[in-house]
């Protein structure tokens, strides 16, 4: 069986003032298991971590894993960027995704979410109040999302493009990947999330582009 060699990718973060970063959460899956001081994992299926990679699937009839932080990572207040390095690796039927853990599919928006299944709009994401469609299912790649709140505006960034925008003060209140353990399906998605950045972002007067570097995964 022949290696899989993950894309690199170097995403410029591009920051209409410039910043100085505070990093709030931070997990890049680098050990052997989920970290229980960062993560409460409930739900069915199987959640392993390995090789720089958390990595969730379940069989049919299972409840899929869920694992949300243990408490809000965002900053109370200010400015906030959160980067993740995700992709699904088996498309399907059931739907599973990441971001902020208090939405609803099918309503308007709800700040930060990346969603994938068959039925309802192929790979998708929350940037606000706005839902928007990235691409058509099925999607296996590697990607990495960015949302950058800047003074009460959501932008979101796929592999360091600007995708779109939208001004709410809402901000959310933790972060989850999996789907919640709400009923069992049979087809379920499989995913792997690389790594999660959340930092506050504080105004600063000296103008200055901040770079942000991925870490090379090789199979």
């Amino acid at each position: 069986v022949m290696s899989f060699k993950a894309t690199v990718i170097a995403v410029i973060v591009l920051i209409s003032s410039s910043a100085a970063m505070a990093q709030s959460f931070q997990d890049n899956f680098d050990g052997s298991s989920l970290d229980a001081s960062k993560w409460n994992r409930a739900g069915g299926g199987t959640l392993t971590v390995a090789g720089g990679f958390a990595s969730s699937e379940a069989a049919c009839g299972e409840f899929f894993p869920y694992a949300r932080t243990l408490s809000d990572p965002f900053p109370a207040s200010g400015d906030f960027i959160v980067t993740v390095g995700f992709r699904y690796t088996a498309p399907s039927g059931g739907g599973n995704g990441f971001g902020n853990p208090d939405f609803t599919l099918g309503s308007a928006g709800s700040l930060i979410w990346v969603w994938q299944d068959a039925c309802c709009g192929g790979l998708r994401a929350a940037c606000g109040e706005r839902v928007i469609t990235l691409a058509g299912y099925p999607d296996a790649g590697y990607h990495i999302y960015q949302w950058q709140y800047l003074s009460g505006t959501y932008f979101l960034y796929v592999d360091g493009a600007l995708v779109t925008s939208d001004t709410t003060s809402r901000r959310p209140s933790g972060f989850f990947f999996g789907h919640p353990p709400a009923y069992p399906y049979c087809g379920w998605s499989s995913q792997q999330i690389d790594f999660v950045t959340i930092t506050s972002a504080q105004p600063t007067t000296t103008s200055r582009r901040s770079w942000s570097s991925v870490k090379a995964v090789y199979r």
